[in-house]
């Protein structure tokens, strides 16, 4: 037998590496969409690519923690996201709350995960690298620090739609962090799979076989 990582995210055909993927490459055209029309069709797109990558990240760290079949990371991914996009369909103005809600969520959700990995009470046996978890906090942060106020730090000396530009680019940062921050992860005692290889015999017309 041979033995390989117990982590959809470092597995071949793996179907969540591959949806983490698209989300990522969604998350491109939608805002592009949004910023080159500027119509309310496209606020749609952009916003719920943030909620497609937000609700994904914590559906995935609960699918891994507490083991949860496809179906029920499936459903709770789609009715979270179905419902958010009804919301700020109907209430436009909630949209930013919303995102900074899943936001908080899912940066809770993780710190929990690496403090306790930290304490060595790992949550149901979950750890994962927390370099990386700080990397895409820092690159949110600093994201969030040139688009605060319509430019924040860099408002004084440049346009202010460069300070939205290295918006985009710090969250499009963040976002690829997600990839390398749950492919470092380890389950305690569950690392591992073994993968049985069958041979089975055969007659052969060679006696010395």
């Amino acid at each position: 037998s041979r033995k390989k990582p117990n982590n959809p995210m470092v597995q071949k055909n793996s179907p969540y590496a591959l949806m983490l993927g698209l989300i990522i490459i969604y998350l491109g055209p939608a805002s592009m969409a949004y910023h080159s029309s500027i119509k309310i069709w496209a606020v749609f797109l952009d916003g719920t690519s943030m909620f497609l990558w937000l609700l994904f990240c914590i559906w995935y760290s609960l699918q891994r923690i507490y083991k949860l079949t496809r179906k029920t990371f499936a459903l709770g991914f789609v009715v979270c996201l179905i419902g958010s996009c009804l919301i700020i369909q109907f209430v436009p103005t909630v949209g930013k709350a919303m995102t900074a809600i899943w936001g908080g969520v899912l940066t809770s959700l993780e710190a929990v995960v690496i403090y306790l990995a930290r304490v060595e009470r790992p949550w149901k046996g979950v750890s994962r690298e927390p370099r990386y978890y700080f990397l895409m906090v820092g690159s949110f942060l600093l994201a969030m620090a040139f688009w605060l106020p319509t430019g924040g730090v860099v408002f004084l000396w440049c346009p202010t739609y460069v300070g939205h530009m290295f918006w985009h680019i710090f969250t499009a940062i963040t976002t690829f962090l997600a990839y390398p921050y749950y492919a470092s992860e380890v389950r305690k005692g569950d690392d591992v799979v073994d993968v049985h290889i069958r041979v089975h015999a055969v007659e052969s017309p060679n006696p010395m076989l």
